[in-house]
């Protein structure tokens, strides 16, 4: 909490684990202390009304270290509160940074690329409807058509953004709580097979383009 690192020659009577945010929840500081080229990173944090808080800490700390800066890869000279409002608006499923290395004058090798894959709703997907649980046939054969386990709702039955439960599939027909999908709160540590598919097909769909781009650009650079 207070960025405390322990010296001795014995160890501790006790140590406390954290699951994270002592600096920085997204473990983007790590990268660029050590001048990553190609950087991936997802945000889950609570922030629902997208206001980039974690990518906004982890550019305070870089700054504050003077490790780097960040800018818009297509327009260098651009504000980035205008890059993360353009963001906010566009329903675009990541968001891709430059980073420039340092404070002196710049190089080729002194530049890197972040690519941030945000937790939203992309803005075609708003009123989908809840999917299917993921299936083992559909992970090793890339099957696009799944067996409905035990008491699952069914495809379509709910709105993709009323799915919630925190305990069993029942959850779905009876309780139905700690909906809000997929900003739900980390209070709910007990996901339903058909919630946690739900936020895994969410990440797939946000992250398969951001990959994408960022082997196409790395090849393209090794080429050069």
């Amino acid at each position: 909490m207070i960025s405390f690192t322990y010296v001795d020659p014995s160890p501790p009577p006790y140590l406390y684990l954290s699951d994270g945010g002592m600096t920085e929840d997204l473990g983007l500081l790590h990268l660029l202390r050590r001048r990553a080229k190609w950087m991936l990173v997802a945000d889950a944090g609570d922030d629902e009304d997208l206001e980039m808080i974690d990518l906004k800490t982890s550019m305070r700390n870089a700054s504050s270290e003077k490790l780097c800066s960040f800018f818009d890869l297509d327009e260098p000279k651009r504000s980035m509160c205008d890059v993360f409002e353009s963001y906010r608006e566009s329903g675009a499923p990541y968001l891709r940074l430059g980073v420039r290395y340092g404070w002196g004058p710049a190089t080729s090798e002194d530049t890197g690329v972040v690519f941030i894959i945000r937790l939203r709703m992309p803005l075609h997907s708003v009123k989908r409807t809840v999917a299917p649980p993921i299936q083992e046939e559909e992970l090793y054969r890339h099957a696009r058509h799944w067996r409905q386990p035990g008491n699952a709702p069914p495809p379509g039955s709910i709105a993709q953004d009323d799915v919630g439960g925190c305990c069993c599939e029942c959850c779905h027909e009876h309780c139905q709580i700690c909906t809000g999908f997929p900003h739900i709160g980390t209070a709910n540590q007990f996901f339903t097979p058909t919630l946690f598919s739900n936020y895994a097909r969410l990440g797939y769909e946000l992250a398969d383009g951001a990959v994408d781009e960022l082997l196409r650009m790395r090849h393209e650079a090794r080429r050069e």
